[in-house]
């Protein structure tokens, strides 16, 4: 499925794109949003 969002072929919309190196500090607050959703990149 990942390689469906990566090519383009699937599409969401997010509340944030993350760095791995700050997902353990970010991602919390950041799916505590209203629609929060979260992409975390390599």
């Amino acid at each position: 499925a990942q390689k469906r969002f990566s090519n383009g072929r699937w599409s969401t919309d997010v509340t944030a794109v993350v760095p791995l190196a700050e997902a353990m500090t970010r991602v919390p607050a950041e799916l505590a949003k209203p629609n929060g959703k979260v992409f975390i990149r390599p």
